[in-house]
């Protein structure tokens, strides 16, 4: 095989598994489940994976970057369900099936990439989405199929200051993965 068709057959793989994720690509047939939870008195959203039996389940929770529709995460979810982990993808406010003004546009608001009041509001936006995700974290630890001593967490972009943040309050997350 030629490295160029090497490069090929790995792509083709790649855009079947982001076309076809719940299929037997990754070899799980398993379907997202769409979930709410609550912040006070905001009900959030999010989607659950879950593999099969009865658990309990190491568990996942993704935190999706800044997109405005993050979606189940279709790539991913499978791959780690397949390995035994219950997904969980919660929608912080203002994103994907969650209410509230969308993160970017409350950023766009306060200025220029330069300016102060955008830098101060980006922290106050990253704290309030920091709640969202801990009480997504109190909601996948009420699953009686959810192994509570084996929660992971993961996040990109925003995702991954969330993901920080979340580690420097202790919630339990036994690793994080930035």
């Amino acid at each position: 095989m030629t490295y160029q068709s090497f490069i090929i057959a790995c792509l083709a793989f790649l855009v079947a598994a982001f076309l076809a994720p719940n299929e037997s690509v990754w070899g799980q047939t398993s379907r997202p489940e769409l979930i709410g939870f609550k912040n006070g008195d905001l009900e959030l959203k999010g989607f659950i994976w879950k593999p099969s039996g009865d658990g309990p389940f190491p568990a996942l929770l993704w935190n999706h970057g800044s997109e405005k529709l993050p979606g189940s995460i279709d790539g991913v979810a499978p791959y780690f369900v397949n390995k035994g982990y219950v997904f969980f993808v919660p929608h912080r406010r203002g994103q994907g099936r969650s209410p509230g003004p969308y993160i970017m546009d409350e950023l766009n608001m306060a200025g220029s990439r330069l300016s102060g009041e955008r830098g101060r509001r980006e922290i106050e936006l990253h704290e309030t989405h920091l709640e969202d995700q801990l009480a997504a974290l109190k909601y996948l630890q009420t699953l009686p199929y959810v192994d509570k001593n084996r929660v992971v967490v993961m996040g990109f972009s925003f995702g991954g200051i969330q993901t920080m943040l979340a580690v420097e309050r202790g919630p339990g997350y036994r690793v994080a993965v930035n």
